[in-house]
């Protein structure tokens, strides 16, 4: 499911990320669960960095198709975006 606080659409949005009941990390080895596009954006910037890392020459449009090879679209979808799911750990 969706939460409250996301941007959906078949027309804007190409996937979810993570964004309620995020695990991060604080100050002095600590861990924190919180909600919030603030938590989902950094976890797609961090899978497209990983990707960057492996080949620098990749342009945003490569960038764009890779992620979405690595989209889980759960069983009877349906996530209001393009691709129905969600982006997965690469």
């Amino acid at each position: 499911a969706t939460s409250y606080i996301s941007n959906v659409g078949k027309r804007c949005v190409d996937f979810f990320a993570p964004g309620e009941g995020v695990t991060a990390a604080a100050l002095g080895d600590i861990t924190l669960k919180a909600t919030g596009t603030s938590f989902s954006a950094p976890y797609t910037v961090n899978q497209i960095l990983k990707l960057y890392e492996e080949n620098s020459s990749l342009s945003s449009r490569d960038i764009k198709e890779l992620l979405k090879e690595h989209i889980h679209v759960p069983r009877n979808s349906v996530l209001p975006s393009r691709t129905g799911g969600f982006l997965k750990p690469i």
